[in-house]
């Protein structure tokens, strides 16, 4: 999982850096001098510039998602699903079985190839728009192993097909 969090995040801290020189060292309009000839910057200093960004941002995003992961918990109670995270604001969500509508074992292209996957558990709640991106109600388990992604998605399936169909909704 960590693997997956630092590739995403090099390429993440390389856009950024290279978004960040480019404004450095783009002329200005109508003839105006680039920000680096204004700062006395040469190519050395752009160049140190950008490994600067791009040490700084991919750094913090490293430490971000290891802290992330170490605070990051889900556990299967017996009428519903706990997830907990939040590194400076902890949010608990709860989700009851007879409310779970899918449950999908995703990979994208990097998780394919370090044969890992995401269980998402999606309920019955409706999907609301924030700003721009849908939000779809339920869990989000990251970074589990495929065999183990799997075995989590098979528990969770027998469990709401064993209860009946009164209680679930379904």
């Amino acid at each position: 999982w960590l693997i997956q969090k630092a590739l995403a995040n090099l390429f993440l801290a390389l856009f950024y850096s290279a978004l960040i020189t480019f404004y450095i060292g783009v002329p200005g309009k109508h003839g105006k001098e680039s920000l680096a000839t204004d700062l006395g910057l040469g190519l050395g200093g752009v160049v140190g510039v950008f490994l600067l960004v791009f040490l700084l941002v991919f750094v913090s995003h490293i430490l971000y998602s290891i802290i992330w992961r170490s605070t990051f918990s889900f556990e299967f109670l017996p009428e519903y699903i706990v997830m907990r995270s939040g590194i400076i604001a902890r949010s608990e969500t709860h989700v009851p079985y007879r409310t779970i509508q899918d449950v999908i074992v995703s990979q994208g292209i990097i998780e394919r190839l370090l044969g890992i996957g995401t269980v998402k558990i999606q309920n019955a709640a409706a999907a609301q728009m924030v700003g721009k991106q849908l939000v779809i109600p339920g869990v989000n388990i990251p970074g589990q192993p495929m065999t183990k992604a799997n075995h989590i998605s098979t528990i969770v399936k027998n469990v709401i097909l064993s209860k009946t169909s009164s209680n679930t909704g379904l």
